[in-house]
Formats: structure tokens, C-alpha cells, sequence
């Protein structure tokens, strides 16, 4: 027999009776379920460590290109690149993404330094076209593919957004897709559960306007074991490198982090530092206690060849690989030295490598944006 409601028919329910029996084994059957199935969803044991924890080895892409950097500028850029690599080199393996066009050329600036993973690519900017790395505690890799589409131009990206799934078959790593999207360069993590994001970053020209900060954190934290986000606002009329998180701020260990800071109050930069430094001061980490917050200044000046609007003179864009950090160095020698000495006193048992890379720098680059670490138990 059936109800009629309104003209739709819904039929009655077929109603079955349990003895006592079968009542508590069903019960019990349910409970097991829902137990398994709530550990599943907190047992995730992938988590993204810290950068400056130990290192399997660093992956780097050679080829700028035409379309993104002025030509006068590639053979500089090039050499950069070069550096950057002979000098990690010195301190762990580096994977090198080069062009199949691209091999020979490649071989004769790199040498035997890194090895060679021929791919087609768009850019240099591998801190944000590849995965990020999570590691469990035997040791296993898996890929988190963030989706990245490109900045101003996403149609001319087209090779590079297909880096995550390539990079995680190299690994043989379990390719995991994001329910969001977000450039590696904005999210800064110390290992232990907390993480720093910039709104200008994560919500760039419209990007995830549809989900919440708090929509995004519970992303994050499904996703990379992650406890707590601390959110920046940065500069979302800013240049490429004024948006992102490692521009402004990032973790030397648990409960510590440098943070960019422009002394200058005539600059719009001089505000936003001065927020970040704020929100920094007052935040805590996943663990519950304050962070301990170091001021870098920027430098009050630097060389003049590759200077242009879209300079990048943050000295956040240092990266950590094991036994050295790579630190960007800009001709204003007292603030050079404060940065090396802020770094030596994060890093006591790390060598600090200074290195110019004002060609990169020109076009809102870092030594970090063009690295990616393959971390390892």
C-alpha cells in the first residue's frame, strides 16, 4: 500500500523486527564500522615535514623562457641556475628537469652535477608547478597535486600543470589531488603541525573564492596533517613575489620564524611588514605556545643591473638543504651580513652559501622558488 502526497506516490517502508541477539550483534557490527572508519580519517599518516629537515635530494628545472624573462636577461638567468645547483650539489643530490631540445646545451653548464630528467616544461618556478612531498614514517612519498594553473597567463602553462602527476611517477609516489588550489611558495610549514599562509596568495585573482579560510585550513589539515594555520594578509596588488609566504615569513625550527620586515615607511611594503610582524607576535603555533619572531630588514639598496619592478629583495628566499642554506646576497653589506648572521644563529650546524642571483631576483624569483625538496626519513 502507499501514502499519496500530492501526486507523487512514496511507498511505506518495509519494516523488519530483531530479537535482542540480533539487535546487539547489528549494533555491535555498527560500532566496529563507524570505529574503523573514524580512525581511517585521523590515521592519515602522510604529513609534509619541514624543509629543513633531512633531505633525499633537491629537484631544480633548467630552462627559462622567453615568454616570462627578457632575452638579454637568459644567459644571466642560466648562471644562476648553474650556481644554484653546483652548490647544492655540494651538500646532497640534484635532479634536473631540462627540455629533450635542451639535453646537450644543459650538459655542458651543469656538467656531472645533477642528473638529468628530460621533460618539456614552461619554467623555472618548480617551488609551484610540482608536488608537494608528504612522508610517512616508513618512509614513503606521496605527491599532493595543488593544481597549479599559472599566475597572469594560466594558458601558458601547459606543460608545467602536468608536473605533479609526472614528478610522482618518478617517485613512484601516490598521486593525491587537492580539493583546492595553491602555489607551493605559500605554504610555509615547521614540521610539527602548523602551517603560515598569505590570503593574497591563497585567494590571487579569484582563486578558491569560493571556499572559506576555514574551508582551506580543513583542506590542509585532511590533506598534510597539519594542526593550524596562521594567516597573513601580504600584498595582493603586489608583484609575483610580494603575494607569497616565503616572501614575508618562514619557520627555522618549531616555534621560530624569521620575518621580512621594510624599514622604510614611505614604501607601501613598510605597512604590510609591520602587520605580518603583529599577527606573528600575537599568534601561537599547533602546540599552543607564542612563536618567537625574528626581523630581517630588507636591504636599503642593491646592484643595479637587473633592478626592475618586479625585483624580488626579500631575504626569505633562502632554502635549506642538509648541511647548507643558500641565501640570497644584494650588495647592501650590513644588511647582507644581519641576514647571514640571523641565518648562521637559525642554522648553527648548516653552512651559510651566499650567492647573487639579481637575474633571477629581476623577475620575482628566489633561490627557494626554484627548488624543491624530496624529503626522506
Amino acid at each position: 500500500m502507499a501514502a499519496n502526497v500530492g501526486s507523487k506516490k512514496i511507498p511505506q517502508a518495509n519494516v523488519k523486527t530483531f530479537n535482542r541477539r540480533q539487535f546487539l550483534q547489528t549494533s555491535l557490527a555498527c560500532s566496529l564500522t563507524w570505529l574503523l572508519l573514524s580512525l581511517s580519517a585521523e590515521d592519515n599518516t602522510f604529513t609534509l615535514p619541514a624543509e629543513y629537515t633531512k633531505h633525499h635530494s633537491t629537484w631544480m628545472a633548467h630552462g627559462a623562457n622567453l615568454r616570462f624573462w627578457p632575452e638579454k636577461f637568459l644567459p644571466a638567468i642560466r648562471k644562476n641556475l648553474v650556481l644554484i645547483a653546483q652548490t647544492i650539489a655540494k651538500y646532497e643530490p640534484v635532479s634536473l628537469l631540462v627540455r629533450p631540445r635542451e639535453f646537450e646545451r644543459a650538459q655542458e653548464f651543469y656538467a656531472g652535477a645533477v642528473t638529468y630528467v628530460k621533460r618539456p616544461l614552461d619554467n623555472i618556478w618548480i617551488r609551484d608547478t610540482t608536488p608537494s612531498l608528504l612522508l610517512n614514517p616508513e618512509g614513503k612519498l606521496q605527491a599532493i597535486d595543488m593544481h597549479f594553473s599559472g599566475w597572469d597567463a594560466p594558458t601558458e602553462y601547459s606543460r608545467d600543470i602536468k608536473l605533479a602527476e609526472f614528478m610522482a611517477k618518478q617517485l613512484q609516489a601516490e598521486l593525491v589531488e587537492a580539493d583546492f588550489e595553491l602555489d607551493g611558495s605559500s605554504l610555509e610549514v615547521d614540521g610539527a603541525g602548523t602551517a603560515i599562509l598569505t590570503e593574497s596568495s591563497v585567494y590571487y585573482q579569484g582563486r578558491n573564492s569560493d571556499l572559506t579560510k576555514v574551508q582551506i585550513e580543513s583542506r590542509l589539515k585532511r590533506l598534510m596533517g597539519l594542526k593550524k594555520v596562521i594567516w597573513l594578509p601580504g600584498n595582493p596588488t603586489g608583484n609575483l613575489a610580494e603575494r607569497r609566504t616565503d616572501y614575508y615569513a618562514r619557520f627555522v625550527q618549531v616555534g621560530k620564524v624569521l620575518v621580512s620586515h621594510e624599514p622604510n615607511p614611505a614604501f607601501k611594503e613598510h605597512a604590510i611588514t609591520l602587520r605580518h610582524q603583529e599577527i606573528l607576535n600575537h599568534a601561537t603555533d599547533a602546540n599552543g605556545q607564542r612563536l618567537e619572531v625574528i626581523t630581517l630588514n630588507k636591504p636599503k639598496g642593491a646592484r643595479v643591473e637587473f633592478i626592475g619592478s618586479d625585483f624580488a629583495s626579500s631575504y626569505l628566499g633562502f632554502y635549506v638543504c642538509n648541511k647548507a642554506v643558500l641565501m640570497q646576497e644584494f650588495g647592501d653589506v650590513l644588511t647582507d651580513n644581519a641576514a647571514r648572521r640571523a641565518l648562521q644563529a637559525a642554522y648553527p650546524e648548516r653552512k651559510i652559501e651566499l650567492l647573487n642571483i639579481d637575474a633571477l631576483a629581476s623577475g620575482s624569483a628566489s633561490i627557494h622558488s626554484v627548488t624543491r625538496q624530496q624529503p626522506s626519513l
